[in-house]
């Protein structure tokens, strides 16, 4: 009986690992499929990007298996330097150095952030205002270099860098800084993000 499971595409940009995130793919009821960035999203059902933290900063080119899935509108979630990335490809600029947002040793901390109410993020994880996830960055995306056409649904409390992002023209694309696809380290209702992906991604 042929499976009708949703294929997920995981994109690694700069120095991302793939690994993670399609383990969580597969588990949580999608098929995963690693894909090249010129890869074609034809078959692709949704995509997760991911990536090395302060991509585009060297001048990286856009991903064109990006662009195109935002083209066709599939669900999209953008993890770390994925988010940088989707910014850059949306017209925005690259990410900008911010105050380490990290533990001892490089290691992930706790990343107090306020969350938008009636944001799509807000409603794909369970909960709005003051909340903290594990984090580890020290480039971020600030209102000055996020691209048009999105909507800021998480700030840090500490400097205000955004947190999150979505795209207000599609139907479910949403970026985040944190490491979303590291589930274990995450707060209780994160995983909703792959949750809604791979649920958004069943009824394209």
């Amino acid at each position: 009986m042929e499976s009708t499971k949703p294929i997920i595409g995981v994109l690694a940009v700069g120095k991302g690992d793939t690994s993670s995130a399609v383990s969580v793919i597969d588990l949580l009821g999608g098929v995963s499929k690693v894909c090249t960035q010129d890869a074609s999203a034809e078959g692709l059902a949704g995509l997760c990007v991911l990536g090395s933290n302060g991509y585009g900063l060297s001048g990286e080119p856009a991903p064109s298996l990006l662009t195109e899935t935002l083209k066709a509108d599939m669900p999209l979630l953008a993890i770390e330097g994925g988010m940088h990335a989707l910014n850059i490809v949306l017209g925005g600029d690259p990410p900008v150095p911010s105050p380490s947002h990290c533990g001892q040793d490089g290691q992930l901390a706790k990343d107090g952030m306020f969350m938008a109410l009636g944001s799509k993020l807000a409603d794909t994880i369970g909960g709005a205002g003051f909340v903290s996830a594990a984090s580890c960055h020290e480039y971020g995306i600030s209102r000055g270099v996020l691209a048009p056409g999105t909507l800021a649904s998480a700030y840090s409390t500490e400097d205000g860098i955004i947190e999150a992002f979505e795209v207000t023209a599609n139907r479910w694309v949403i970026a985040v800084q944190w490491p979303a696809h590291r589930l274990d380290d995450q707060p209780s209702g994160f995983d909703n993000l792959f949750h809604a992906l791979i649920g958004h991604s069943a009824g394209s």
